[in-house]
């Protein structure tokens, strides 16, 4: 049900709990649920240009094709070492495989772990990401594989399925 401008949703509609009242020129959102009003203000002008942040799909960028589920295991397995609220994972690309690697400076521990993944083209380098961020991100792809295009350590990768192109995402790089 749309609501026009001044309207209310009647108390018996059971799909809407609330009294919700959207006044005609203002900027805000108020809304009623029994004694409490909850008042908002409105977001001025219109929705960010999202596709200006994300990088354009490169083959000349460096890039590798990995096993969705062995990257998150092995992920997961190496950030439990990290007290660190930012988990930051460092991630070597090159050869046939890419080495994940994490250092807790506060336990004075480090572990690391290869796994095999088709890399293309490109000069090795090492990049580093959140991991948290890089398991969520593994999770939304919803594919058995997944693509991680980097162009180099300071640009954003773009993460996707190979087999789908719907769900593209991107992670900034952290500072090693």
């Amino acid at each position: 049900m749309l609501l026009e401008t001044g309207g209310s949703i009647p108390a018996n509609d059971k799909r809407k709990a609330a009294d919700l009242i959207v006044p005609g020129v203002s900027t805000q959102f108020h809304a009623t649920i029994g004694d409490a009003m909850l008042t908002t203000k409105l977001i001025d002008g219109g929705f960010p240009d999202y596709t200006r942040v994300v990088p354009a799909t490169n083959p000349e960028a460096m890039q590798f094709e990995i096993k969705s589920a062995d990257l998150r295991k092995a992920l997961v397995g190496v950030i439990g070492i990290l007290e660190e609220r930012t988990k930051l994972v460092a991630i070597e690309i090159g050869g046939d495989c890419i080495t994940l690697r994490v250092r807790s400076v506060e336990d004075n521990m480090a572990a690391s772990i290869r796994i095999p993944a088709k890399v293309g083209k490109g000069l090795p380098f090492i990049v580093g990401y959140n991991a948290r961020y890089l398991i969520d991100q593994l999770i939304a792809s919803g594919g058995e594989d997944v693509i991680v295009q980097v162009a180099d350590k300071v640009s954003p990768a773009l993460i996707y399925n190979p087999d789908s192109a719907t769900v593209r995402t991107v992670l900034m790089p952290m500072r090693i």
